[in-house]
C-alpha cells in the first residue's frame, strides 16, 4: 500500500486530513486534504473496527516526572475520551494501557506479525527531522479502502519545554503531558483538527496550557460521529491483544537495510508555541488493562 505523510505548518488555522461536516470537528480520512488548511471531503473516515484497543508507554530516560505519574496521567487522558456518552449511551469502545512497556523507540506497523500502539518520548526530535514546533506527532496506519485503523503511535517532543504533570497550572517553561496526550489521543481515535479554538482538537496551544485536558462539545460530537453505532462492550484483558499478537519490540530489520513499516499511514501534527501533533513483534503475551486490574 502507498505511504502518505502530512506535516502541517506552524502558521494559520491548521486541520489534519478530515471529513468536512456541519460541525467544526474533522475526521481523518483515507484521502489527504487539498491543502494544509482544508479538511478533506473525499475518502473514507478512519476508525478502529475492534472494540478493545490497547496503548503502551515506552519508558523515558529522564527520571522526572516519575514514570508511575506518567502512567497515571496517560490513563487519565485516554479515559477522558472513553467516558464520552453518545445520546446517553456509553461509548462502544474500550481503551486500556498495557502493563508491559514498549521497547521500540520508532513508530512502525508490522502487517505480518505482532505490534503495539506506542507512546514514545523523543529527545532527538530535530535529528529525526520532525516538525520543529510540534509538541507531538501521531502516526495512524490504516486500510486505504475501508478506513480501518490498524495501529497508531504517538511521539512526544521532549525539546519544547520541561515535560511535567502539572497540578492545576504549570510552572514557567513546563509542558503539561495531560494536555498534549489528550489531544494526541483524539488523533489516535481518528479525529483531525477542529476549527473551534476551545476544543481539545484545536491545532494550537501554548507552553504551559492545560485547557485541552477537558473535552469541548465539538470534540464529543466528533467522537460520536465515528463510534456512535458501536455496541457497548465489556473487554477482558486478552481482548486488548492486537489482531496478530502483542510485541513490545521493533520489527526486525531486513538483511542489508533498515526496518520498514508496512501499510498506509497518515501523520497529523498540531503546531506548538502559540501545539503540535502529529502505528503492531512476536509471541503471545497477555496485555493487562491497568485500570481494570486496579479495580479488581
Amino acid at each position: 500500500m502507498a505511504s502518505a505523510r502530512v506535516y502541517l505548518l506552524s502558521l494559520g488555522l491548521l486541520c489534519g486530513p478530515c471529513i468536512a461536516t456541519a460541525a467544526a470537528y474533522c475526521r481523518l480520512t483515507t484521502e489527504m486534504p487539498k491543502s494544509t488548511e482544508a479538511c478533506s471531503t473525499a475518502g473514507v473516515g478512519l476508525a478502529w473496527q475492534r472494540s478493545c484497543v490497547s496503548y503502551s508507554l515506552v519508558k523515558r530516560t529522564d527520571p522526572l516526572p516519575l514514570f508511575e505519574a506518567i502512567r497515571d496521567v496517560t490513563d487519565t487522558s485516554f479515559r477522558t475520551w472513553n467516558r464520552v456518552t453518545c445520546g446517553g449511551e456509553p461509548l462502544g469502545l474500550q481503551l486500556g494501557q498495557t502493563e508491559q512497556l514498549g521497547q521500540c523507540e520508532v513508530p512502525e506497523y508490522n502487517k505480518s506479525s505482532a505490534n503495539a500502539n506506542t507512546i514514545i518520548f523523543v529527545q532527538d526530535w530535530e535529528e529525526r527531522e520532525l516538525p520543529p514546533d510540534a509538541f507531538g506527532l501521531t502516526l495512524v496506519w490504516h486500510n486505504p479502502e475501508s478506513g480501518e485503523i490498524y495501529d497508531a503511535d504517538m511521539q512526544i517532543n521532549e525539546t519544547l519545554g520541561t515535560l511535567a504533570v502539572c497540578r492545576g497550572s504549570c510552572a514557567r517553561g513546563e509542558v503539561d503531558l495531560q494536555n498534549v496526550i489528550t489531544h494526541e489521543a483524539g488523533h489516535f481515535l481518528g479525529l483531525g483538527h477542529s476549527t473551534v479554538s476551545s476544543a481539545t482538537m484545536a491545532s494550537r496551544a501554548t507552553v504551559g496550557e492545560v485547557k485541552k485536558r477537558d473535552l469541548d462539545p465539538d470534540d464529543i460530537a466528533g467522537l460520536c460521529a465515528i463510534y456512535r453505532d458501536y455496541a457497548e462492550t465489556v473487554c477482558e484483558a486478552e481482548d486488548f491483544t492486537p489482531d496478530r499478537g502483542f510485541s513490545p519490540v521493533c520489527k526486525p530489520a531486513p538483511q542489508g537495510g533498515d526496518a520498514q513499516s508496512d501499510g498506509c499511514r497518515v501523520a497529523t501534527t498540531s503546531v506548538g508555541r502559540t501545539l503540535p501533533d502529529a502505528m503492531l513483534g512476536a509471541g503471545v503475551l497477555l496485555i493487562m488493562w491497568r485500570s481494570r486490574k486496579r479495580r479488581r
